[in-house]
């Protein structure tokens, strides 16, 4: 949207993203959507521990294998899950950065796996009018422990 129609954003805020998603990424999560689809929804979230507390990734997932299912859900419909997974697969917005002209803030997290420190350097690195704030000890979401982050 910021970058087709710039007239209707003001401002921009990304948070734990980037422009485009890393193939081991991309196949982390097509294990954890084949697994969701199959039902095996313990499975689908028990893949995505590390993402979210890369400092205790076999904690973190099997914490997420143990409670994922409830506190996340099991969808009924999982073509929902498949659709996105697809749109992650095809995303890849690297030649549109430049054309994003609004103030953007980008937040990231120094240990996320899923948008690594150097995929968020090139996001920052094309995007014209850009402050970025990174925390150098979270995850994918994972707060920093000093709940400060470091600006560039």
């Amino acid at each position: 949207l910021a970058a087709d129609h710039p007239e209707a954003v003001e401002r921009l805020v990304l948070a734990f993203t980037a422009h485009r998603v890393p193939a081991d990424v991309l196949a982390v999560q097509r294990r954890a959507v084949d697994h969701a689809m199959a039902g095996r929804w313990r499975s689908a979230y028990a893949q995505l521990g590390a993402w979210f507390v890369p400092g205790h990734a076999r904690i973190a997932s099997a914490v997420l294998w143990l409670l994922g299912p409830y506190v996340g859900g099991r969808s009924k419909d999982t073509r929902a899950l498949a659709i996105d997974a697809h749109a992650d697969e095809t995303h890849d917005a690297t030649g549109r950065l430049a054309d994003i002209t609004c103030p953007t803030l980008v937040v990231s997290g120094g240990r996320d796996e899923a948008y690594p420190p150097n995929l968020v350097r090139e996001l920052v690195a094309g995007l014209p009018d850009v402050r970025h704030i990174d925390y150098p000890d979270a995850g994918h979401g994972e707060p920093a422990p000093d709940g400060l982050g470091s600006s560039a």
